[in-house]
């Protein structure tokens, strides 16, 4: 679904709201899943990640059971430097929130409804928030541009598509698009 959405890895509208629910963690990878605070833990480790030996292991993976109590076990592919252990104990501090259930299974939600189902409609808003702020970008680099003002003007009606032309006429209800324009 993610590539029909014309995104890839982690980066666009789509990714920025689905959240992994973490359950039994046998499908949810650590580091890589969007977990805390809307970013993953390589994205806010990239350090730790390079240093880690537990890159592309699943929840389960990474710790176990004793107790009915889930232990991390993290391992490292050298000794860690002082300001490294810093960023662990931040990295524990975030992962120790995250609670696995033997019982439950690991299950993406939809993180715009807090009912967590997906919608239509909270996806087009969201779609549309995420545009706008495209558009925003888009239009600020057009005015700024140094190119004529009818140049500048074409071009933002374009992007607006609001062109004089036929079809845009037509849909606006200006001209009858059955009749020819030359009569």
């Amino acid at each position: 679904m993610c590539k029909s959405c014309g995104e890839g890895d982690d980066k666009g509208w789509f990714h920025g709201v689905l959240e992994w629910k973490v359950g039994k963690g046998n499908k949810i990878k650590f580091r890589v899943n969007v977990l805390c605070g809307g970013s993953s833990l390589q994205s806010m480790f990239p350090r730790l990640y390079s240093l880690s030996l537990y890159q592309r292991k699943l929840f389960s993976e990474v710790g176990g059971w004793e107790n009915e109590v889930w232990v991390w076990r993290l391992n490292w592919r050298r000794v860690r430097y002082c300001r490294e252990e810093e960023q662990v104990d931040d990295m524990l501090t975030l992962i120790s929130r995250v609670s696995l259930n033997k019982e439950t299974r690991d299950s993406q939600v939809w993180g715009v409804e807090a009912s967590g189902i997906f919608s239509v409609r909270s996806a087009y808003t969201r779609l549309a928030k995420f545009d706008y702020i495209t558009h925003n970008l888009v239009f600020k680099q057009l005015w700024q541009s140094k190119a004529f003002s009818n140049v500048l003007i074409t071009a933002w009606r374009v992007l607006l598509d609001r062109m004089p032309i036929r079809s845009c006429l037509a849909r606006r209800g200006v001209v009858n698009p059955l009749i020819c324009m030359v009569c």
